[in-house]
């Protein structure tokens, strides 16, 4: 359940595009499952050192809950766009959210920007619900993996409802020009992209990770970021001492200076 946060009201922007296939469905093959089970396991290892009141999922992936169960933050809460109130805590779209700025410290986006027809726009949205110094997470999959060649091959949309896979570094690029720092990139489901798990697939391509690069080989990435809030510094005018005028009858003299006139002369020691 949502803690009392500050609502906006509703705001009103496009809807999700239809998918051609459900990408829950998607999640209950062997395929999808065994992605599923890595990234809720690297998801529960990241927000387990994240801390503060809010987290919001934006987006559903999975079962109810099942990203965020580990989650140390106070509450934490599922808004999508859509789906059932028994899962959702919130219905807005996660481009054009019904929170107030600066609510939120923990955010995460479970291929929310491969699924949405606007990933700027969410992203926008994420960084100005954010607190200084909050935290976003990100769950992709690979356009430059095997992953990403199939996306492309497929008549359908694969993995199911993705309309665009966006590259570990194009997703860094963005995020820096909204103010966040990269913290940290993992890679996982180092398998084939077939739905029926070849036995002892990954295994085979874990022996290749010495010899590739990760990003050839996984099929998915998570990216940690953290919104920076840089205080500005007031430079202070340097202060120049006057130029003489009038022949030297005046000149700016430093105040330790007129302090030393000032004094009356000591007297001789006897």
């Amino acid at each position: 359940m949502l803690a009392p946060m500050r609502f906006t009201g509703a705001r009103s922007g496009p809807q999700e595009r239809g998918n051609v296939s459900n990408p829950q469905q998607w999640l209950e093959s062997p395929l999808g499952t065994a992605m599923l089970e890595q990234e809720c396991a690297l998801t529960a290892e990241v927000l387990g050192r994240m801390f503060g009141l809010q987290l919001v999922q934006l987006g559903q992936w999975g079962p109810p809950g099942a990203l965020i169960e580990q989650a140390r933050t106070a509450y934490a809460s599922v808004i999508a766009h859509g789906g059932d109130e028994n899962t959702v805590a919130l219905h807005s779209d996660p481009a054009h959210l019904a929170l107030a700025a600066t609510s939120v410290d923990v955010v995460v986006l479970p291929h929310t920007l491969e699924l949405h027809d606007s990933p700027h726009q969410v992203l926008r949205e994420a960084e100005r619900v954010l607190v200084g110094e909050g935290r976003l997470v990100v769950l992709g999959f690979n356009p430059m993996s095997l992953w990403g060649a199939r996306h492309v091959l497929t008549r359908g949309r694969f993995p199911a409802g993705a309309q665009r896979l966006v590259a570990e570094h194009r997703l860094s690029d963005w995020l820096k020009l909204l103010g966040f720092e990269i913290e940290r990139v993992a890679w996982h489901s180092y398998r084939l992209p077939v739905h029926n798990v070849v036995p002892n697939g990954e295994g085979r391509l874990e022996r290749l990770r010495p010899a590739l690069r990760p990003s050839l080989l996984a099929g998915g990435y998570l990216l940690t970021a953290r919104k920076r809030v840089y205080s500005m510094t007031p430079v202070r005018p340097v202060l120049v001492p006057k130029k003489a005028v009038l022949g030297g009858l005046v000149s700016s003299i430093p105040r330790q200076g007129v302090a030393a006139l000032d004094k009356p002369p000591s007297e001789p020691r006897r």
